[in-house]
């Protein structure tokens, strides 16, 4: 989550999601020799073919960047967030299939809690009770997508889930729409479309491999 903050500091939005979506490609290189998962053609396909949508939507605004030290900073952060994601998400598939998903969220939170008040001394800010409010609000929607999350990798593997973490860019963009009345440039509608059609892909095309061998 630090990397992930701090590389917000020195890059702009658009260009630190598109480092963070290596996660899923790179959770499922490791769940492959971490954790023996088969990786089958559906689920390649899903997790390239949602990375390229994203290089869609973003690479006209990158082209655009006026490139100095700190942005190759940010970049190192960016990439040690994806790195660091990845290999959480491995981790949390092991311990799934033998903790409960409350309890991994329940130390997830209380690690990041603990790790979180060492950067005290580096200054924070009061927030008023409005921002509070929200960081409440984030927090506890932020906890029950981690029990979720930890649930969902109880039942499938991470290289299946892999792909379906792009969606979350489709409804960002939504949210984008409804909060704060910024509309989609023409080149969200494509990736978007791609995006949906990676996730469909390993969820019909892996799903209906995975029944034949069951039913074999």
């Amino acid at each position: 989550m630090f990397a992930s903050f701090a590389s917000l500091k020195y890059l702009p939005l658009s260009h630190a999601s598109i480092i963070g979506y290596l996660a899923p490609v790179l959770a499922v290189v490791l769940a492959a020799i971490l954790l023996g998962e088969t990786v089958n053609g559906a689920r390649w396909f899903g997790v390239l073919f949602g990375f390229a949508s994203v290089l869609v939507l973003v690479l006209p605004t990158i082209a655009e960047a006026n490139v100095d030290t700190s942005y190759f900073l940010g970049v190192g952060l960016a990439l040690a967030m994806a790195i660091l994601t990845a290999s959480a998400k491995v981790q949390i598939r092991s311990l799934a299939l033998t903790e409960n998903a409350g309890a991994i969220a329940f130390y997830f939170a209380l690690t990041c809690t603990v790790a979180g008040l060492a950067t005290l001394p580096f200054g924070w800010t009061l927030p008023d009770w409005n921002q509070l409010g929200l960081l409440v609000c984030t927090g506890i929607a932020g906890g029950i997508a981690h029990i979720l999350m930890t649930l969902s990798y109880q039942y499938s593997e991470v290289s299946r889930l892999a792909a379906f973490e792009y969606l979350s860019l489709v409804f960002a963009v939504i949210a984008d729409v409804l909060f704060f009345d910024i509309l989609p440039k023409p080149a969200f509608y494509a990736a978007a479309a791609c995006i949906v059609l990676a996730t469909l892909v390993v969820a019909l095309k892996d799903g209906h491999h995975k029944g034949q061998t069951a039913f074999r």
